[in-house]
């Protein structure tokens, strides 16, 4: 061992040479939060979303809302505005399409076709009766509705559309422009939400950077508190905080090295080094002060110091290697690289606090003065804890573990309420920009969640057959009336239903056609019943309006008549509209019914442009034909009149094998997710004709995944972590009843973590479920130092009450300023801008505390009452060797 310290200045120099190298490495660092990648690259869900792009185009969407404060958003300014936004969106590079209210198509009947064009013509100006319109434009057609225009009218959204084959740099430069387009018009009385999983990506990203600027000099600052009240010396706070930080750089430095992207647990990575990192140096320092004496060499005292707790820090610094190195096997992405850079970055600062500190001890020719009893790292004050936990451990030891069993079934009641959830938006505070505009978009839109449902057919053109289109269409009515949390669906049969409608605007309607207005007009020429119904006056004819005997014009036909002789012989205005609005509500699915859906009722019986056959042609006699084959070569006709594009709903425009269902969620997080898709695949098994496939992708489902492997890695690496713990214990001490002892306060310590978070309903997300294993790794750290200091002091006598005594003076005061070192460390991550970064630093705190006590109490109990033999069997230096502080 001598060797390594035979010469310390070329140790010290080395030391810093390779922090200098690494800290040139550090402007290299990337960013990557796209949950994309935190899933393998052979996950079904990520494959998903890459088949899907493939399929249909870009997936990752960023949603821009504009809202009218006062006024409706169709306004002429507004929509000048709008169009400017729009065509300098599309002018971003990378941007594969943008969908706004001047960007999508409109379907309109003619007489014996369709005719596919521009739901806003031209490119203004705009006039009120061009917004006019619109507006009836929008009402016609409800595929319009929640996705492009608010249903009060008061805001328009835009898509922002691009691929995930985007590097991260790529995507916040799209986003960083759509702010900068935005930002343009702050002067105007409209406003912008900016929201969508890349906005969030971004902004991860973004108050990661900003986290790390202000929490790892905050961290430092509490180390130097924390430092200056333990050892109360300069040396004693220097060292600790030179090494820690030596091991921080480096390891970091690694990462921008390899081009290791830091993901938002990568946060994390430099406030734990730095607060692990420097239980080492408090242990080896504790034990340096205690050892101190001016009569003696200062490298015999340096070398005595590492003998004494040079073995259990090591033992300590392999089980926290193993600790966090067992979420190095999940599947998560960033967590898996964590927990290998973290393992990793342990190992350096464990060779850094046993090779560089010793060196930096032995240049220091003159020894310090031996600290007196009661001051130092000891005190009144830890002279007085250590004497109450003493009398509990040796005359209270059964209430100590009857406590530790109670809390224990608490704590697992606790844990039965806990809730797995990983919503990427709830990252943020609710205060932040971010969730306010996703909150806006989800209360005036679709929301910014929407994952897809793929139906393909077995041969190109099987997506015209009525069967499936008629279930699809089905599946969406199912699912919109069902399930709140689906705010709307959109779907390729969608579509067909459209050209359906259109191309029968010159039938007559249920009630007949006579006065029913001509067959290609639009809503914009003629007037709208539900806006001009209660027109006092007719302005063309100066005459009063009355509103009745127009909807009886709407409604003359013999089947109304037929009625009417029932009652009277003469048809009476006012009758003919009641009885309009009657047998509207009596086609209805349910008596109460909004005004919305009254009106498109009464549509149906008129048949206002085309509404009577708003559906998918499934009736061949309904259409004068023979068969269903003829319904489908129907179909495949609609599909090659039509002159716009459908390659967002399905592989090819005029025989498609593949298309698509867009499912729009209100709801942020991803518990529901799962529900809906166990629902549909239901439905899909009993309604869905056979030779149809089903699949499903989105970055929801990325989402949802991520979600999924937060549970699994969880539970794996916790229990990767004790079995770690429980065989490297039994070894050391050769005592299978040792080892189980030593697993116990961990295994107490996560449960009681899992209970804190079940009651204070904090989610278990890919961040807080780092907890356990975190817990673990550092906390053997106490269980190692006591079950040291406790054998050593069993090979003087067999007395129980002294050995605990001794135990708890030799290490008791390491463990308990160790513990609150790092729960201090961790503490600074309560300043974070994300939530589970929050309640990481807040829950690894607790169970720093919770492990030191539980290591002071539970452990000196448990050996205490059943003794284990191999306590005493394993060498080690005498207790009459220690220079203990009483």
């Amino acid at each position: 061992m001598k060797l390594l310290y035979r010469y310390p200045m070329i140790n010290i120099l080395l030391f810093l040479g390779i922090t200098l190298f690494f800290s040139l490495q550090l402007p290299d660092l990337r960013f990557d939060n796209e949950v994309l990648n935190f899933l393998p690259e052979d996950n079904p869900a990520r494959l998903a979303v890459k088949e899907q792009q493939e399929l249909f185009g870009g997936v990752m969407l960023i949603d821009v809302a504009m809202e009218a404060p006062e006024d409706s958003i169709l306004q002429p300014e507004a929509l000048g505005i709008l169009r400017d936004i729009t065509r300098r969106m599309e002018e971003i590079p990378g941007v594969e399409e943008v969908k706004s209210l001047f960007s999508t198509d409109y379907i309109r009947g003619t007489r014996g076709g369709m005719v596919v064009e521009a739901l806003i013509p031209g490119e203004g100006p705009y006039t009120p009766e061009d917004a006019a319109a619109l507006k009836e434009k929008l009402i016609s057609w409800k595929i319009y509705h929640g996705l492009l225009i608010s249903r009060d009218y008061s805001a328009t959204q835009i898509g922002v559309r691009y691929s995930t084959e985007l590097s991260p740099e790529e995507q916040e430069t799209i986003y960083r422009e759509i702010l900068n387009i935005t930002d343009t018009y702050a002067e105007t009385p409209y406003r912008f939400h900016v929201a969508g999983t890349p906005a969030l990506t971004v902004l991860v990203s973004n108050n990661m950077r900003s986290d790390l600027k202000t929490l790892v000099p905050f961290v430092l600052i509490v180390l130097l508190l924390v430092l200056s009240l333990t050892f109360r010396r300069l040396l004693g706070v220097l060292l600790p905080m030179i090494t820690v930080s030596i091991s921080t750089v480096w390891i970091i430095g690694v990462m921008a090295l390899l081009h290791i992207p830091l993901s938002i647990l990568g946060t994390v990575i430099p406030v734990l080094m730095l607060a692990v990192g420097s239980a080492y140096g408090i242990h080896l320092m504790s034990r340096y002060f205690d050892e101190a004496d001016p009569k003696e060499e200062q490298r015999e005292i340096v070398f005595r110091t590492l003998r004494h707790v040079g073995q259990p820090v090591a033992l300590a610094g392999i089980t926290t290697i193993i600790g966090f190195g067992s979420l190095g096997v999940s599947q998560i992405v960033p967590m898996r690289s964590f927990g290998i850079f973290t393992a990793l970055g342990v190992v350096i600062a464990l060779i850094t606090a046993l090779l560089f500190l010793p060196s930096v001890l032995l240049l220091r020719r003159r020894p310090y003065q031996k600290r007196r009893p009661g001051t130092g790292s000891g005190g009144v004050f830890m002279r007085t804890l250590l004497e109450k936990l003493l009398a509990n451990t040796t005359k209270g030891k059964t209430a100590v573990l009857v406590i530790a069993l109670l809390v224990s079934l608490g704590a697992a009641w606790g844990a039965a309420q806990l809730i797995v959830d990983n919503a990427l938006v709830e990252y943020f505070k609710d205060s932040t920009h971010i969730r306010i505009s996703d909150r806006f978009i989800r209360e005036k839109f679709v929301g910014t969640k929407s994952f897809d449902i793929i139906i393909s057919g077995e041969k190109p053109g099987d997506m015209a057959e009525p069967r499936i289109l008629a279930a699809m269409d089905k599946l969406a009515a199912w699912l919109e009336k069902n399930y709140s949390q689906v705010a709307k669906v959109v779907s390729f049969s969608d579509f067909i239903r459209r050209m359906n409608q259109v191309m029968h605007v010159d039938e007559p309607g249920k009630l007949g056609s006579e006065n029913i207005p001509a067959a290609d007009s639009s809503w914009s020429e003629s007037e709208e019943w539900s806006e001009s119904a209660f027109s006092r006056n007719d302005p063309k004819s100066g005459t009063e309006h009355d509103p009745w005997a127009e909807a009886a014009a709407w409604s003359t036909g013999p089947e109304i008549q037929e009625t009417k002789q029932a009652n009277t012989a003469a048809a009476d205005p006012y009758t003919a509209a009641a009885e309009l609005l009657f047998q509207a509500c009596a086609g209805a699915d349910t008596m109460e019914i909004g005004t919305s859906e009254l009106i498109r009722l009464t549509g149906v019986l008129t048949n206002r442009d085309g509404l009577a056959w708003d559906e998918i042609p499934a009736d061949p006699l309904r259409y004068g034909l023979e068969s269903p084959e003829d319904l489908r070569n129907l179909i495949s006709q609609y599909l090659l009149l039509y002159s716009g594009s459908l390659d967002s709903f399905a592989d090819d425009g005029l025989e498609p094998r593949t298309a698509r269902m867009a499912v729009s969620l209100s709801t942020p997080g991803n518990i529901f997710t799962k529900e809906l898709l166990q629902a549909i695949e239901t439905f899909v098994s009993k309604n869905f004709p056979p030779g149809y496939s089903v699949g499903y992708a989105g970055i929801a489902l990325a989402e949802k995944a991520v979600s999924d492997l937060v549970t699994g890695a969880a539970i794996q690496s916790i229990l990767l972590s004790l079995a770690a713990v429980f065989i490297i214990v039994s070894l050391n001490h050769r005592s299978l009843a040792v080892g189980l002892i030593g697993a116990v306060p961990l295994g107490l310590t996560v449960l009681i973590n899992f209970g804190v978070m079940g009651i204070s309903g904090i989610k278990l997300d890919i961040a807080t479920s780092m907890v356990g294993s975190v817990a673990i790794g550092i906390g053997i750290d106490y269980t190692i130092h006591f079950l040291s200091a406790y054998r050593q002091a069993r090979l003087v006598t067999e007395d129980v009450s002294q050995v605990t005594a001794s135990a708890l003076r030799t290490s008791g005061k390491a463990i308990i300023y160790n513990a609150l070192s790092v729960a201090a460390g961790f503490l600074v991550l309560g300043f974070s801008r994300f939530n589970p970064l929050m309640y990481l630093g807040i829950l690894i705190s607790l169970t720093m505390i919770t492990s030191a006590v539980a290591s002071l109490t539970v452990v000196p109990g448990l050996l205490n009452t059943f003794k284990p033999a191999g306590m005493a069997r394993s060498p080690g230096p005498h207790l009459t060797n220690q220079k203990e502080d009483t």
